[in-house]
């Protein structure tokens, strides 16, 4: 079971009446004989026995793994709101002490809420009224869709930047308090400006106008029966609904003109229900994703227009594509024949990756597909890369290990001069688009066309226990994990015992306890770095120095 937003409680569970409708499945026809058949004994019934008043009717069933819920639609109640939990919710307690969440608000706020599910630990609520506003850390959000809650993207976006700012401190105080208790040295925030990599991070940051910066894009798309055309956007708050979203003022130009294109030529042509990605690079070029049933030949359309210069589709079922009318429009091929549990293929037309950020002096260019990770927006991947350099330290004449290396994002900061720099990744595709020439058919322990990087293809756990086994040795460890973290990982890290370790985290309950285990295995945090990649979300990216014991004696 996930964890609650503020790390503290367990997440809500979303019982059937909650489902969005679009999400509910409908009945065949036996299905709805059968439902016939039960209200017909319910009426059966009902004759035979009085209606219950309205004050004797049972409770609203409760979840089996919480058994304490209460029914929603009770009565309005008032809390203060106390702080911000990692989801983006504001924090409260009502009269009975339990923690309820509301979205919308601000720390230090009087609010009037209205329950709408509540559990035995705590509560989910809906805003009704401010009653006494933070008005320094209020405003009115410029987007519409994020005035009204109808989309999920953007949480804070009623906050102001100064706001944000600390409530995302607070945050990682919370999440970090006991190391740094232990000695730790947790700085403020640093948020992106447009000197940001260039001078160190930026001081003014990027203000309450921090719009048309994010260069990637996930939407979603849902096409209602008989409709003509699909919905695309984005979810809406605690929910798999898609909000129709035009236009998004937190995406780059690039991304919305081409977006623009996609919603005019693309939609009609759309299956019941898929996922888009979107990816700009930095000289305006767009590469688009499709995950989903389309008219293959209306993707393949889009090359060279919108500044679209490269579209990957992979449909499901994973071994055929079909149009929205059922006729197959090509095959999708895997190791041996068409299967659903095999991996699916990505069809290309145009470009199958693109420039994302140019080369500058030692440091090669950073190459992109829309399916494939990268940083939400230029100044922001700057920032942190300039960020983990200073964790890193001085890499001359060190060998240096990175594992989860991705498309090679740091791996290209950190060959500049190292030794040698082992980039390990699981998915070979990531490592397909690395900077150093590295095509999909090279095999684990690949020498790159750099002389001084060597990728390894495979399972990062499996992969640690080779280069052990092996008896290599590295000065520095850099390791930036997905949410989950690296619980896996850390025993064998530790065995090969870096002097280094530099953590890239975007996910502080995994970090806490991913620190924990490093410091089992003798390390200690000494420094934590948070950078604000995401502004008007919760999100924190955290960089985190480590070294062993013996270094500190």
């Amino acid at each position: 079971m996930a964890p609650c937003p503020s790390g503290r409680f367990p997440e809500c569970i979303v019982t059937a009446s909650s489902k969005p409708p679009q999400q509910r499945k409908s009945k065949s026809g036996k299905g709805r004989a059968k439902a016939k058949s039960r209200r017909r004994s319910r009426g059966a019934s009902s004759a035979r026995a009085p209606s219950p008043t309205p004050s004797a009717k049972a409770p609203a069933r409760a979840s089996a793994q919480t058994p304490d819920v209460s029914p929603a639609g009770t009565a309005d109640i008032e809390l203060d709101i106390v702080e911000l939990a990692s989801g983006g919710d504001g924090v409260g307690r009502d009269a009975d002490g339990r923690v309820t969440f509301v979205p919308g608000v601000a720390p230090g706020e009087r609010v009037r809420v209205r329950v709408e599910r509540a559990y035995a630990d705590y509560a989910r609520a809906a805003l009704v009224d401010v009653i006494a506003p933070a008005v320094a850390a209020r405003r009115v959000p410029p987007c519409p869709h994020a005035a009204q809650r109808s989309c999920g993207g953007c949480q804070w976006q009623h906050l102001s930047s100064e706001a944000q700012r600390q409530a995302k401190d607070a945050l990682c105080e919370r999440a970090l308090g006991r190391y740094v208790e232990a000695g730790m040295h947790l700085a403020p925030i640093a948020v992106p400006s447009a000197k940001s990599g260039d001078d160190g991070p930026g001081d003014e940051g990027l203000g309450d106008d921090a719009t048309g910066m994010r260069r990637r894009a996930r939407l979603h798309w849902f096409r209602p029966r008989k409709a003509s055309t699909a919905q695309l956007g984005f979810f809406a708050p605690q929910s798999h609904q898609v909000t129709d979203v035009p236009h998004c003022m937190q995406l780059e130009p690039a991304l919305d003109a081409a977006l623009a294109v996609i919603r005019t030529r693309l939609l009609p042509v759309l299956g019941r229900r898929g996922q888009m990605h979107l990816l700009a690079g930095h000289q305006g070029h767009v590469h688009l994703a499709i995950e989903g049933r389309c008219d293959v030949e209306a993707a393949q359309a889009l090359v060279g227009h919108g500044g679209i210069v490269g579209v990957a589709l992979r449909d499901a079922p994973p071994n055929v594509s079909r149009d929205v009318s059922g006729d197959a429009r090509g095959r999708r091929r895997t190791s041996s024949g068409p299967s659903r549990h095999r991996t699916r293929m990505w069809q290309v037309f145009g470009c199958a990756e693109i420039e994302v950020e140019p080369a500058e002096g030692d440091v090669p260019a950073l190459l992109g597909r829309a399916y494939q990770f990268a940083q939400p927006s230029l100044m922001g991947n700057r920032l942190l890369c300039q960020v983990v350099a200073d964790a890193v330290g001085p890499t001359a004449g060190k060998r240096i290990l990175e594992l989860y290396a991705g498309s090679g994002n740091f791996t290209r900061m950190l060959a500049k001069d190292a030794a040698q720099v082992v980039a390990v990744d699981r998915s070979g595709a990531e490592l397909g688009s690395a900077p150093y020439g590295v095509k999909d058919d090279v095999k684990d322990d690949a020498k790159d066309d750099a002389k001084n990087v060597r990728v390894q293809r495979g399972d990062v756990v499996r992969t640690l226990s080779r280069l052990q086994a092996s008896e290599q040795s590295f000065d520095i460890a850099v390791l930036d994990p997905p949410r989950t973290g690296a619980r896996d990982a850390v025993a064998s890290l530790v065995a090969m015992a870096p002097a280094r370790i530099v953590y890239v985290a975007c996910d502080l309950a995994t970090l806490a306890r991913d620190l924990g285990d490093l410091g089992a295995g003798g390390y200690r945090p000494i420094s934590a770095q948070p950078v604000d990649l995401m502004p008007h979300t919760p999100h924190i990216e955290t960089v985190v120095v480590l070294t062993r014991h013996e270094a500190n004696s």
